[in-house]
């Protein structure tokens, strides 16, 4: 029986071990493990139902209540009590019981109901806000993270190689030393390039694990050594709108600005409110009330009324209360002042960030073509020595030295590659657009 479990283990394992993640795995995993993102989604959850407990505001109360009295009466004119002796002063016991169902509704407050109902889904709408762009934070920083791994997997494979292949040249150079073909000179610089590549390796592999570890924190689970972490595919051109395009995207869709626009509503609500005490207050009841001689309030009573039926209708307006209302109506029409700048402060922080970003992304480019360019030059410099080294025009060290330039000529090409991708991930955290796929209008065209 111990074995059927053993096997399980076993078999889930090769199933881990056989599966590979990507990008959009990684994000996906990332969203669905990430507290602050649950945390943030139960706190919408908490702004709705309170948004709803504004509507009671516009329904009518209704309550029940019931009392019942029993009371002994003394006549003071009697001899006291006296139990033992067979004398009471007790004249009489009365008992009444009542029982009544009352309404209530407000017909006017000053429009401090409605208000606060605005308010309440300003909140829940802030609260959204909040959410998506924590969402949008995780979703970048795990983009960010997957590409700084496969980075520092491929500066790892590039030293490996490169440390192959400088091995090779130092015995080399060691064999040509010995037979008087390379000066001393010569062997020492090998050591020298050797030094600087083992310290990219090991520059390499811690990077490689501290990646690791950190799309683990962000994916919420451990990456199996098996698991491959899947290569992203390089558009040869990723079409970014411009950037007048792209400051009305991050007006429309950016969760801070929608937020912060959203705090400055808010704050117009809570200014209306205040206004509210301004204003009379209006009030209907209607009061249904039974009674009865006894625990029965339904029974009815041989003296006095039986039950009754108030209607209501209350108006109150306060006329002074030491200058509160105004007071407090001034400092939240100030707070609305404040919030306008807020979000015309929060509006060119953000514009400066896309501007950068931008910038970024065109020099990401810019650092692809140069590179693209270092990969031809390296190629062609390779292809040529290879040609030499086969008529015997170059030596070996020779042909060695243009392999490990053309491996780091390729390594900055896919460091340039990475790099524009994460400035593409960047831009479209700035405008919460995904502008991979993304088609440009005419008009936006320079």
């Amino acid at each position: 029986m111990k074995l059927f479990p053993a096997l399980l283990v076993i078999l889930l394992l090769t199933v881990a071990g056989a599966s590979a993640l990507t990008l959009e795995e990684a994000v996906n995993q990332a969203i669905q493990n990430n507290d602050s993102i649950r945390q943030q989604s139960l706190l919408l959850e908490s702004r709705k139902y309170a948004r709803n407990s504004r509507l009671a505001s516009f329904s009518p109360n209704v309550g029940l209540s019931y009392g019942y009295n029993s009371a002994e009466i003394y006549d003071s004119a009697k001899p006291t009590p006296n139990p033992a002796a067979g004398s009471s002063s007790l004249a009489g016991n009365s008992k009444e019981s009542s029982f009544s169902l009352n309404m209530g509704f407000n017909l006017f407050n000053g429009f401090a109901d409605l208000k606060g109902y605005n308010l309440a889904s300003v909140n829940v709408d802030m609260q959204r806000y909040a959410y998506e762009g924590n969402r949008q934070d995780i979703i970048l920083a795990t983009k960010s993270v997957y590409i700084s791994y496969l980075n520092a997997r491929s500066q790892l494979n590039v030293a490996n190689e490169t440390l192959t292949l400088l091995e090779a040249q130092k015995k080399i150079a060691e064999v040509s030393f010995n037979v008087g073909q390379f000066s001393k000179a010569d062997v020492l610089r090998v050591d020298v390039q050797l030094a600087s590549t083992q310290l990219d390796l090991l520059n390499a592999q811690i990077a490689l694990k501290r990646t690791r570890q950190q799309l683990e924190r962000y994916i919420g689970r451990l990456i199996v050594p098996e698991e491959e972490i899947v290569e992203i595919e390089v558009a040869d051109v990723y079409p970014v709108p411009p950037i007048e395009r792209l400051e009305r995207m991050l007006e429309e869709n950016r969760s801070e600005m929608r937020y912060i626009k959203s705090a400055y509503e808010a704050a117009g609500y809570v200014k209306d409110m205040s206004l509210s005490g301004f204003l009379p207050k209006l009030n209907l009841g209607l009061t249904f009330g039974w009674n009865g001689d006894d625990s029965g309030a339904f029974g009815g009573r041989e003296n006095n009324y039986d039950g009754s039926r108030v209607l209501s209708l209350s108006l109150t307006w306060n006329i002074f209360q030491g200058l509160y209302d105004y007071n407090t109506y001034r400092s939240n029409s100030y707070n609305v002042y404040a919030a306008a700048y807020a979000v015309s402060d929060l509006r060119k922080t953000l514009r400066l960030q896309l501007s950068d970003v931008y910038e970024y992304y065109f020099s990401a480019r810019e650092m692809v073509e140069v590179a693209k360019i270092g990969v031809e030059q390296a190629r062609e410099n390779y292809r040529v020595t290879e040609s030499q080294y086969e008529n015997s025009q170059a030596t070996t060290t020779d042909l060695l030295n243009a392999s490990v330039a053309l491996n780091r000529a390729l390594n900055s090409l896919a460091s340039a590659n990475y790099t524009i991708i994460t400035s593409v991930a960047q831009l479209e955290r700035a405008v919460e657009t995904e502008l991979l796929g993304f088609n440009i209008d005419k008009s936006d065209k320079k």
